[in-house]
């Protein structure tokens, strides 16, 4: 019999190399599909989350306390929150402060050390984007340290000066008495968890340091001192979410 009679013809994806070819292309296509599946199930997800809670916003009424979907506290909690009496803090000047340092102005909390490795920076950098993207807007900062005993008004000074804010922007540092007097307020009043083992703060290497757990959420404060948005310090799309949250609530939107 002819050799031709069993030999397929060339442009025929029969052989070896058509099969894998075939095979290849299948799973391309399939990997393909997949990732956009997965990113329109993200879409979706985060896009509905935040339209979600502006829908809740918008039926509460102007003002309302509203949550970014990365945010895994439901509203009821948040108008649970009570901003603390501060006695016996002070600020970065060493001056006496009490909750009336948060009357009269909008104001975003957020909770650092300065021997923070890990966490606190990246909060830092998100807090001062949502400074730049705040423009004229009434909104100012303030950092509660959860590390009294290290970050004197001395210190905390220092540390905010080196963050690059002008003078009429610069946040006002909260500074407690004592490692009790700051998770009473954190804890008692803000109903977060401090979870501050001083025993690490104590040991200050940097291994110890990393290890210390502490709030990771900011929280708006309106004048009237209520609670009236929380976001996550380490997410920049929530960061500013609230900025912009502050900013309208601000301006009387």
């Amino acid at each position: 019999m002819a050799m031709d009679d069993h030999t397929p013809p060339s442009d025929s994806p029969a052989g070896p190399s058509g099969v894998n070819t075939m095979r290849l292309t299948v799973v391309l296509v399939v990997i393909a599909v997949f990732g956009l599946i997965t990113a329109f199930l993200f879409w979706l997800l985060v896009a509905g989350g935040f339209s979600t809670v502006r829908d809740e916003a918008a039926a509460s009424g102007p003002g309302a306390a509203v949550l970014p979907a990365s945010v895994n506290v439901d509203l009821e909690q948040l108008s649970a929150l009570q901003v603390p009496s501060l006695d016996g803090f002070v600020d970065h000047g060493g001056a006496p402060v009490g909750r009336d340092v948060f009357e009269d102005e909008w104001t975003i909390l957020a909770f650092i050390f300065t021997r923070c490795p890990l966490v606190c920076p990246t909060t830092m950098g998100n807090m001062f984007q949502m400074n730049q993207s705040l423009g004229g807007a009434p909104v100012r900062f303030a950092f509660m340290t959860v590390d009294p005993e290290h970050d004197t008004p001395e210190v905390m000074s220092g540390y905010l000066e080196r963050q690059g804010y002008e003078d009429a922007r610069r946040p006002t540092a909260l500074i407690a008495p004592s490692a009790t007097a700051m998770r009473d307020a954190i804890e008692g009043s803000f109903l977060l968890t401090a979870g501050i083992d001083e025993a690490l703060l104590a040991a200050g290497d940097a291994d110890s340091l990393a290890s210390v757990v502490h709030p990771t959420r900011m929280l708006l404060i309106g004048p009237e001192l209520r609670i009236h948005g929380m976001a996550s310090s380490q997410e920049n799309e929530s960061a500013l979410w609230l900025a912009a949250h502050a900013a309208q609530l601000a301006q009387g939107g």
